[in-house]
């Protein structure tokens, strides 16, 4: 939600600022990365220059990687500006995944809203003509904002990020009837800080650090990963926000007092049953498994199933009425989903518990001391932010290692006429 409000208070200065008049590049597409990173060969019969290399006024290796960066940091959020003091520098554009205050490791974990924003900040320097031609619906008045029709928006998108369609489109911001992407709105922008940047590359890896300098607040940045394509392309593959002011504000599990000691106990129990889902599906926290028999398995809706043999638990509906007293119904329904099937299950007369049995590792750059902030409180819903915190990939096995990087993510609770109930949860490891 807050995504949502912080981008669509950009939108209506940004209809003025994109109809100014800008040089254009081709208008069908965003700009392309160069075809290979290999310094370009000598053009077929080169005039002699008997005292000067042919090859002196080509670009270095060295130079050609350090425009493709630059290229690399402007697509995903910056781009180039020329103050009265004339020194050229880059500065994030008026939208920016720059401002993300959020880390990502996977396409997925980004909105489509993220995307919308993203696709946006590609069009600034597209043509008036262009842009009234393809950004508009004739079922959209005037001043309804920019729609993006779905072919090219995806096709963009898609070209930059590892995204499925079905994630793009699992949206309020899509549109199936007009087919395309929109939002209406207006507001303003704040201060667009300088961007400076290092990198290394291994291969086809680029790890891109970035600083954010503000001159109002505190300075900001973080870490972008970058896979280069054989054939000159590029993919963002994740980004490591560094830890905000806002993250660092936040209390300890359990010392907030916007929650209740009650509230703060149904959150504990949250996070222990969502890691039985999501890490290990084996074992309940304080269950007795002495005696378990790995072999007692059926088949149900063509997989494999384990009966459950724990104590906690007669059968499913003990299980499922205990799942209820923690999630509301839509968030354990979507908790119990695997992409083929549910993970746990009733069977039978006697509807006794089975589950498929399966494990995962977690993030080991995952640091405890998560910290919590009230996002909002209404009637009926609690709304807070869980900052999770993460070393450097440099700094695994070290003892201690101070935090390099910052996930936020969203919690929910829901009052129900059964009391209390956690509607959104993620774990951040």
């Amino acid at each position: 939600m807050r995504k949502i409000l912080c981008l669509a208070l950009t939108v209506a200065l940004l209809l003025a600022a994109c109809r100014e008049g800008t040089q254009a590049r081709p208008s069908s597409e965003a700009p392309e990365g160069p075809s290979s990173l290999t310094v370009r060969p000598p053009a077929e019969d080169p005039e002699p220059a008997p005292e000067t290399p042919s090859s002196a006024s080509e670009p270095s290796q060295e130079e050609t990687d350090d425009a493709l960066v630059r290229e690399i940091v402007m697509t995903y959020g910056a781009e180039e500006s020329t103050p009265k003091d004339g020194r050229t520098r880059l500065v994030t554009k008026m939208v920016s995944l720059l401002y993300m205050d959020t880390s990502w490791s996977h396409p997925e974990e980004l909105s489509t809203g993220d995307y919308w924003g993203w696709f946006l900040s590609t069009t600034f320097d597209e043509e008036d003509e262009y842009k009234l031609e393809h950004y508009t619906h004739p079922k959209l008045g005037e001043g309804s904002g920019w729609f993006f029709p779905q072919d090219l928006f995806e096709e963009r998108v898609q070209r930059y990020f590892g995204v499925t369609t079905q994630h793009l489109r699992d949206s309020s911001y899509y549109d199936p009837e007009l087919g395309g992407y929109w939002l209406g709105g207006g507001g303003g922008v704040g201060e667009r800080p300088e961007v400076t940047y290092t990198y290394t590359r291994e291969g086809d890896r680029l790890t891109i650090d970035l600083e954010l300098h503000y001159e109002y607040s505190q300075h900001a940045g973080g870490r972008l990963y970058v896979t280069l394509e054989p054939e000159g392309g590029w993919k963002y593959t994740g980004w490591d926000c560094r830890p905000t002011a806002d993250a660092l504000a936040g209390c300890l599990f359990g010392e907030g007092d916007f929650l209740t000691p009650e509230q703060w106990a149904l959150l504990k129990r949250a996070e222990e049953l969502t890691r039985v889902f999501q890490v290990d599906t084996s074992r309940f926290p304080g269950d007795d498994l002495s005696g378990f028999d790995p072999t007692l398995v059926r088949e149900i809706g063509g997989h494999s199933y384990t009966l459950y043999q724990g104590t906690l638990y007669r059968g499913w509906e003990d299980f499922y009425r205990d799942m209820l007293s923690v999630f509301t119904t839509e968030l354990f329904e979507e908790l119990n989903q695997s992409a083929d099937g549910g993970i746990f299950a009733g069977w039978g007369e006697e509807r006794k518990l089975y589950f498929r049995d399966g494990a995962r590792g977690t993030d080991i750059r995952y640091l405890a001391g998560d910290r919590y902030t009230l996002g909002a409180r209404y009637d009926d819903f609690i709304h807070l932010s869980r900052y999770s915190f993460y070393c450097a990939p440099e700094d695994m096995g070290k003892e201690d290692p101070e935090p390099f990087s910052v996930k936020r993510a969203e919690i929910v609770l829901q009052e129900t006429p059964a009391g209390w109930r956690v509607a959104e949860y993620t774990l951040p490891y």
